[in-house]
C-alpha cells in the first residue's frame, strides 16, 4: 500500500524536479476516459507510484496515452480536469496561477470556507492518495485501460 509521503512524491515529480532519467522498467498504456458516459476532453490522466509517475492527456474523443508510460506493477490511477472558477486568471504575473490556488486549499485553516479549485471530478478518482482506481500494469503494457467515471456534479 502508498505511503503518506506518496503525495510529496508526487508533487516533486510532477513538478520537474525529479530526473528525467529514471531505472524504473516501465510499459506502454493508453485507454479512453468518460465522463457520465460522454468522453472526457482535456484531462490529465496519470499512473502513479510512490517511485514514478506517467501522464498523459485526453483528447476530444477522451482517449489518451502515457508520454513515458506507466511503472510495470500496481499503480494507483488519478485523473484531474480542471475549469477555472469564476474569475480565476491563470496568469502568474497578474493574478493566482493553478499551483497557487491549491496551495492556498491545502493551507487553509480547518473549518474555513472551502476554496473552489475548478476540480471538476471527484476526490474518489482525482485525488492521488484518496483514488479508489487502482491497476496492475503488465510488461506488455495494455491499450485498453479505459475509465468510466459517474458524477453528479
Amino acid at each position: 500500500m502508498f505511503k503518506s509521503g506518496f503525495v510529496t512524491v508526487v508533487l516533486v515529480m510532477l513538478s520537474g524536479c525529479g530526473s528525467e532519467s529514471t531505472s524504473v522498467p516501465t510499459a506502454p498504456v493508453s485507454g479512453k476516459v468518460t465522463l457520465n458516459g460522454k468522453p472526457l476532453q482535456g484531462a490529465i490522466v496519470s499512473f502513479g507510484r510512490p517511485d514514478f509517475v506517467g501522464t498523459g492527456k485526453t483528447t476530444a474523443d477522451g482517449s489518451y496515452s502515457l508520454a513515458t508510460g506507466a511503472a510495470i506493477g500496481e499503480n494507483k490511477i488519478w485523473i484531474k480536469k480542471f475549469v477555472a472558477p469564476e474569475g480565476f486568471n491563470n496568469n502568474p504575473e497578474e493574478g493566482m496561477d493553478q499551483g497557487q490556488l491549491e496551495a492556498m486549499a491545502i493551507d487553509a485553516p480547518t473549518g474555513s470556507k472551502p476554496i473552489d479549485l475548478g476540480e471538476q471530478i471527484p476526490a474518489d478518482y482525482s485525488d492521488p492518495v484518496k483514488t479508489i482506481l487502482i491497476m496492475v500494469v503488465g510488461e506488455g503494457g495494455t491499450d485498453s485501460a479505459n475509465f468510466d467515471i459517474t458524477t453528479t456534479k
